[in-house]
């Protein structure tokens, strides 16, 4: 039976990892899942954290210089 984890657990899981070096094994005795579980919560978990560190920097500046053009061309 597959049981919905919450964020305030996520949050522990991947602090214990990551802070206190704890192995998956030991997290998933914790926190009753299996070791392969805790590793998928912690992989999906970092996947998200880099995709929000992701800047869509290029679409601000073609934005930019797009803006600028047309409001050059109006003047």
């Amino acid at each position: 039976m597959i049981r919905r984890i919450d964020k305030g657990t996520v949050k522990r899981i991947v602090n214990l990892r990551q802070v206190q070096g704890l192995s998956f094994q030991i997290i998933g005795e914790r926190f009753g899942i299996s070791a392969t579980r805790a590793v998928q919560i912690f992989k999906r978990q970092q996947k998200k954290q880099q995709a929000s560190n992701v800047k869509p920097e290029n679409l601000h500046v073609t934005n930019t210089k797009a803006f600028t053009s047309r409001k050059l061309q109006t003047s």
